[in-house]
């Protein structure tokens, strides 16, 4: 009996990680930026205003998630696949958001009418440091902020009046684009961002698809 047990315990362990329906099974090369992950789960969720992260996140959250992103450019492409499938061609909220000290130092930095540099700055606001906050710590974001790169803020928006507060916003979640497109692929200008609220202007950017990923089951 011991012999027994002992050789069908390699058996047992030895299967492939597989993930729920809706979810695609990746491989990845663990390191220390992804939790050592070596599979992960990706799904693409449709419902309205998921622009506006609060919903994007409850939406993960209803499928055991959480809001996630591709790790690099085969898992972009494996995302690619199945929008293109099923027709989406808006751009879908992922993980990845602004933090907010930073965004209250970028309006404090304005309102002195001086460079909010993130490529430059020293500290925790440097693009590459802790400009934006991620909720999935299974996943490195090298490849995603890679494809937004330093350009910040890509959108950001100011009203005032006189002898008044200057009310500002800026782009601050990310979302993902151009999945749909199916052309040779020389530029990855695939990351965007959104207002958080699911607002771009006074006009809804009409996002209704989120990306959300798990471990496998």
């Amino acid at each position: 009996m011991l012999l027994l047990l002992f050789l069908t315990i390699p058996f047992v362990y030895s299967a492939d990680p597989k993930c729920p329906s809706n979810f695609t099974l990746v491989k990845r090369t663990p390191t220390g930026r992804n939790h050592f992950t070596k599979a992960w789960c990706l799904g693409i969720f449709e419902y309205d205003n998921v622009g506006n992260h609060d919903r994007a996140r409850a939406v993960c959250s209803f499928h055991n998630a959480t809001l996630s992103m591709p790790e690099n450019k085969n898992e972009f492409e494996v995302l690619a696949k199945e929008i293109r499938a099923r027709n989406i061609s808006k751009p879908h909220a992922i993980d990845g958001e602004l933090s907010p000290k930073c965004k209250a130092k970028f309006y404090a930095t304005k309102n002195k009418g001086a460079e909010f540099n993130v490529t430059t700055m020293k500290g925790e606001c440097n693009y590459k440091k802790n400009l934006y906050f991620f909720d999935d710590e299974f996943t490195d974001p090298t490849f995603v902020l890679s494809m937004m790169g330093p350009h910040f803020p890509m959108d950001s928006q100011d009203s005032w009046t006189i002898d008044e507060p200057k009310f500002r916003k800026v782009c601050d979640c990310m979302t993902l684009d151009d999945t749909y497109y199916t052309g040779k692929r020389s530029i990855y200008n695939v990351v965007n961002c959104n207002y958080c609220t699911g607002l771009s202007g006074e006009v809804p950017k009409d996002i209704t698809s989120v990306i959300c990923g798990r471990r496998p089951l």
